[in-house]
């Protein structure tokens, strides 16, 4: 028996080469400018340096339970993603209700009244969690009000101020500086809205 001849052509591709969807987006020419830039430095495709990115943004999706259990601790982390679900959700939904042609996923806080019905629900997770029990003031905390000359309200809406401070980019502290300048570039627009909560504070 001879053994067989092999076959002509090029070798098969690696299995994890062998597909590719073919996937069309539009995007904005500042977005195909980055990617092509990005895609040359790496010495790839453009098709390849969408797909790497799309891959990063998936597996960061992945780390962000761990990412905030290490910077709140695991409960909070657990309670700023219900939030995070219950204010995402309604504000999206809402936020097409306001705009149903030409609304983004992402732009709803800007809505004013998609941005009350999402704080509706926040303020509905926030009860759903409230643990049982009377609610009462420790010796030290009441010592605490009583020598600053302030009621247990005004504490709380200190600690609010503070963080509010730092978002309309005047941080109160300097070790508040980092997360200011963070979170603003989050907030985008948000971060110059005023509010009678920011317009106390200038």
């Amino acid at each position: 028996m001879q053994p067989k001849k092999p076959k002509r052509g090029r070798p098969p591709k690696p299995k994890t080469e062998r597909r590719r969807n073919i996937l069309s987006v539009r995007v904005r020419d500042e977005t195909l400018k980055a990617l092509t830039s990005c895609a040359e430095k790496a010495e790839r495709s453009i098709s390849q340096e969408v797909e790497s990115r799309l891959e990063r943004s998936f597996e960061a999706l992945g780390m962000l339970p761990e990412v905030l259990a290490l910077a709140y601790g695991r409960q909070l982390a657990g309670l700023l993603m219900v939030m995070g679900r219950a204010m995402s959700s309604m504000g999206e939904y809402a936020g097409f209700m306001s705009k149903p042609t030409g609304v983004r996923r992402d732009d709803w806080p800007e809505d004013p009244f998609a941005y009350d019905l999402a704080t509706k629900a926040l303020a509905h997770v926030v009860e759903g969690f409230r643990p049982s029990g009377q609610v009462e003031a420790p010796k030290l905390a009441k010592s605490f009000v009583e020598t600053a000359g302030m009621s247990m309200e005004e504490l709380s809406r200190g600690f609010a101020n503070g963080v509010l401070s730092a978002a309309a980019g005047r941080p109160a502290k300097v070790e508040d500086r980092t997360f200011a300048k963070e979170v603003r570039s989050l907030l985008g627009k948000l971060a110059e809205v005023e509010t009678p909560n920011k317009e106390q504070l200038k």
